[in-house]
């Protein structure tokens, strides 16, 4: 059980308002062990705040050596003017995102967030053994009286802006006035990623006590075996210690508008690799014990190949040579005519395997299976694809206080076809009062069915390895538009 509270009103200043929102300056702190703040006398050690020795507001130090060079080469190898070869390369600094700080300020006295692993006394009575902090009026105190474990989210004081490396060479050929083609290979390195590890994971105990006959290690007393109790439970720290790589091969073709057509072609040969996709604030590896090198593995977007085509067509005006009011109506009618669509074929999204319980036994509940066998399967028919996307039987729940095997996103869900379609009708009004544009738009023209990932959940019991959704089917909009 988790319950969450903040102070009711702020008085910075001596002017008060609602306690909602970002706090004010002084708020935000870190966690260093065996630092004693000076801000409150009985605080437990460990916790600093913006103002404390060393400790500067914003609670991480600011980088100012912010030096981003670029250098960029470009080269006709030919002196026709028809081919280019060009090669760059440049660095790139990224904010932090200003609501990490907005998130990392839970912190006694000012906020409290408490995790009680399975209450002794249930819901009906779920204080019964440990401080009830109602009603919340710590912030009032001088000396406050913290609620202990304490759950706290702090800053990490070595933060610093993601820094991108990136890097391209590129060979472009026009062939004739209006059509050319691209080969590129372009790659990437991020470090400095912002993520969430826990800083006081609880330890795993093998065996049995003899006193109880019950295990050492259990769903109830995860915060008992953490190294910082009875003063701390969870510790959230944000940092940005992750990396990304992405590397690809990229072959492009153009048709620039010439005769009431252009159009575009474009495939990508690429891997993408991280330690954490999508930073939401909330802590997604299996184990703090091996952040880096356990997470490691294909991007949640990750395509090893995009294929992709556009085009616009204006289609071509009949009766110009008709003269008077009949010439008139029939270009009006039949003239006028554009279509456009896109295409959009890819290889399926990489996903884990999970286990839906916490054999960890370390609070986290981000367990992945054990991999048993081989999990591909192969050479069966659509339906059977949908009933089980993956062999099944080759994973089993992790082993009590060991780590899942299993890889992080080393499985793949379908690929993804798409075509949308669209059709417009001009009616030019005159030069003085533009133009009355009809839209007719189908998205997923061909009405196919694109199903999403199955689910990967072990505990979801007879529905684990299926596909149970799928996107959008065939949708269509129509839309007028004033052009003037």
């Amino acid at each position: 059980m988790r319950y969450y509270t903040q102070q009711p009103w702020l008085c910075p200043n001596g002017r008060c308002g609602p306690g909602i929102g970002i706090p004010g300056p002084g708020y935000f702190g870190t966690f260093i062990p065996g630092a004693h703040t000076a801000r409150y006398a009985n605080e437990p050690a460990g916790i600093l705040f913006e103002g404390d020795q060393g400790i500067p507001p914003g609670v991480y130090k600011q980088d100012w050596n912010g030096w981003e060079p670029r250098i960029g080469l470009a080269w006709d190898p030919t002196g026709s003017g028809r081919t280019a070869v060009r090669l760059s390369y440049g660095v790139f600094q990224d904010q932090v995102f200003g609501w990490m700080l907005s998130v990392a300020n839970n912190i006694q006295p000012y906020i409290i967030n408490q995790e009680i692993p399975y209450p002794v006394g249930g819901l009906s009575s779920p204080f019964e053994g440990n401080p009830n902090p109602w009603p919340f009026t710590l912030y009032k105190q001088a000396t406050p009286q913290f609620v202990l474990p304490m759950t706290v989210n702090v800053v990490d004081t070595h933060d610093k802006p993601p820094l991108i490396q990136g890097w391209t060479l590129d060979v472009e050929h026009q062939v004739t006035e209006a059509f050319m083609v691209e080969l590129a290979y372009t790659g990437k390195y991020t470090t400095h990623l912002q993520d969430n590890t826990d800083n006081n994971p609880a330890n795993y105990i093998p065996g049995i006590d003899p006193a109880t006959g019950e295990p050492f290690s259990t769903g109830a007393n995860v915060n008992t075996r953490r190294p910082y109790y009875p003063n701390f439970a969870q510790i959230s720290n944000f940092l940005t210690g992750g990396r990304a790589w992405y590397n690809s091969l990229q072959f492009t073709t153009r048709y620039r508008f010439s005769h009431g057509l252009t159009f575009q072609t474009a495939y990508t040969y690429s891997k993408a690799l991280d330690d954490n996709s999508a930073y939401s604030g909330a802590i997604t590896e299996q184990t703090p014990f091996c952040y880096l090198q356990c997470e490691r593995g294909l991007s949640d977007f990750d395509l090893t190949h995009v294929f992709s085509a556009s085009l616009v067509y204006d289609l071509p005006t009949p009766f110009k040579g008709t003269a008077g009011f009949a010439g008139k109506v029939a270009r009006g009618l039949v003239g006028g005519w554009e279509t456009s669509e896109i295409t959009r074929l890819t290889s399926g999204f990489p996903f884990s395997c999970v286990t839906g319980t916490n054999n960890l036994l370390n609070g986290l509940n981000n367990d992945r299976c054990d991999t048993i066998g081989n999990w591909k399967l192969s050479g069966r028919s659509h339906s059977a694809e949908v009933a089980q996307w993956f062999n099944t039987s080759a994973f089993e729940t992790n082993s009590v206080g060991q780590i899942g095997t299993s890889q992080r996103n080393f499985m793949r869900g379908p690929h993804q076809f798409n075509s949308d379609f669209a059709v417009f009708k001009n009616f030019k009004i005159s030069e003085q009062y533009g133009t009355v544009q009809f839209r007719t738009e189908f998205f997923n023209v061909f009405n196919l069915v694109r199903f999403n990932n199955p689910v990967n959940n072990l505990a979801a019991g007879p529905v684990f390895g299926q596909i149970t959704s799928a996107q959008d089917p065939r949708l269509i909009q129509f839309a007028l538009k004033y052009v003037f």
